[in-house]
């Protein structure tokens, strides 16, 4: 071989290996950004979530007001009746469903989590705060059967069926299923 290949190989060769050595750095990149990546996805679809429960109170606060105080019977009576834009999906979940807070479900325990501050709703200046059962679980958060008395009632607001662990805390719940979001008059 000539001088001329030999030094065209010998440059060939120092590409190759610049290269391994530019991906093998792309590759420890991609491991040190990949975590902060998925807590920032984390963390929009927390405000995401906030963002949809509040839209849920505010519906049920201006059905309140146009049929004097009283709580629709379903979340589609507030789609239907434009009070909601539409039936938001949890974005903390694969299929999307909400969990309903009704009104029939108001249990109180000595518990002051998850979308209620302390003091407000029945139990108010005691020892208990109200917390909520839904449709889909029976058991309150502290993991109580809990005592419905009568019909379920109206809708009272929404929470996550996730039972992930919260990056941030909201109203001392770390855990997305505890973030409740009821409208209880008197409260806003």
């Amino acid at each position: 071989m000539n001088r001329a290949g030999q030094a065209q190989n010998r440059e060939s060769g120092y590409a190759m290996a610049a290269l391994l050595v530019a991906i093998a750095v792309l590759a420890i990149a991609m491991t040190v950004a990949m975590p902060a990546w998925r807590q920032a996805g984390q963390r929009e679809k927390e405000e995401e979530l906030i963002f949809r429960g509040r839209q849920y109170v505010r519906a049920i606060q201006l059905y309140q007001r146009k049929y004097a105080a009283t709580y629709p019977a379903d979340v589609d009576i507030l789609v239907k009746q434009k009070f909601l834009r539409k039936k938001y999906k949890d974005p903390m979940v694969a299929d999307g469903e909400f969990d309903i807070l009704y009104q029939g479900s108001l249990v109180s325990i000595g518990q002051g989590r998850g979308g209620l501050p302390q003091g407000q709703g029945p139990g108010r200046g005691g020892a208990t705060t109200s917390t909520f059962e839904s449709r889909s679980g029976g058991v309150t958060q502290a993991g109580q059967a809990a005592r419905t008395a009568g019909p379920r009632g109206g809708v009272l607001g929404v929470r996550s069926k996730s039972t992930e662990r919260s990056i941030r805390s909201l109203d001392g719940a770390t855990h997305y299923n505890e973030w409740r979001f009821p409208f209880l008059p008197g409260m806003t």
